[in-house]
């Protein structure tokens, strides 16, 4: 055999080898890459089996599903544990085989559970707001008013006042007598069933400003423009106005109960809140 055949020979040889070794390469990695997508898949599932664990525990009851009805005495048991004998929750749910939110509701429902607020006491105290009765003080002199006899300073916004407008109530207003008008007069109102009860009032309208004051016509009370268009059996009712009790007015109230058997009565003295139609003109105005 020639040398030329001998090396040929192992020329191939060789190359045999090469390629089975290239193959059995090629292989090997094929199994490591499989088992690294696998090893991938199981910690993948791993994840989402702890991620769904976790939200599972921590859903609201609105995108929960249904859970399984807790006896009520299993439901005693658990708030027993959890709540008397501080049961820590992790293990009050593997021992009663329950969710976490379903632990947490258990223990908002026990009523011997009493719910105290972690706000800091206020500085302003009872004693403090008995001090400030004259409402007309302005918040800066009350803070400092009580930094001067409690010195305490305290926030304008603690002291949960706000300024509003005052308020003047004559004193005749609840004078006894006048309050025992005031309830006749509504209990009056109560015995009119199926009559025409007219409530009147005045009242003045500037088209031209937002604001302003106004009186009706002197002499012209409104009662003369209201009778031609007042049916029988009909009460009016007006106030005290200076203009309602004059002679000519007078008058007029004893010809309108002679003919026409239209009774003419009054709202009692300081009483403006038992007339409904100032309700009525107040909206009026405020739309014009």
């Amino acid at each position: 055999m020639s040398d030329s055949a001998v090396m040929d020979s192992t020329e191939l040889e060789i190359q045999a080898n090469e390629e089975k070794s290239h193959a059995l390469v090629e292989e090997l990695q094929e199994v490591n890459k499989d088992t690294t997508q696998k090893k991938a898949i199981k910690r993948a599932k791993g994840k989402i089996d702890v991620a769904r664990i976790y939200k599972s525990n921590r859903l609201t009851h609105k995108e929960r599903k249904p859970n399984a009805i807790i006896k009520p005495e299993v439901r005693e048991l658990i708030r027993k544990n959890v709540v008397g004998k501080d049961m820590k929750t992790a293990d009050a749910m593997k021992a009663f085989n329950v969710s976490r939110r379903q632990i947490q509701r258990i223990k908002a429902e026990d009523p011997n559970q009493v719910k105290t607020c972690a706000k800091r006491p206020s500085k302003f105290t009872e004693d403090m707001k008995t001090k400030l009765q004259k409402s007309t003080t302005t918040l800066p002199e009350m803070a400092k008013f009580i930094l001067e006899q409690f010195d305490v300073k305290v926030l304008i916004h603690d002291m949960d006042i706000s300024w509003k407008q005052v308020t003047n109530t004559p004193a005749a207003w609840n004078w006894t007598d006048l309050i025992e008008q005031r309830a006749n007069f509504v209990g009056q109102r109560g015995l009119d069933l199926g009559q025409k009860v007219v409530f009147t009032d005045e009242a003045g309208f500037d088209l031209h400003s937002g604001q302003g004051f106004g009186y009706a016509p002197s002499g012209q009370p409104a009662v003369l423009s209201l009778v031609p268009k007042a049916k029988q059996e009909s009460i009016i009712i007006m106030d005290n106005a200076p203009v309602h009790q004059g002679k000519r007015f007078k008058e007029v109230i004893g010809s309108l109960e002679a003919s026409k058997s239209i009774k003419i009565e009054f709202l009692p003295p300081y009483s403006p809140f038992l007339n409904p139609i100032k309700y009525s003109f107040h909206s009026i105005k405020a739309y014009v």
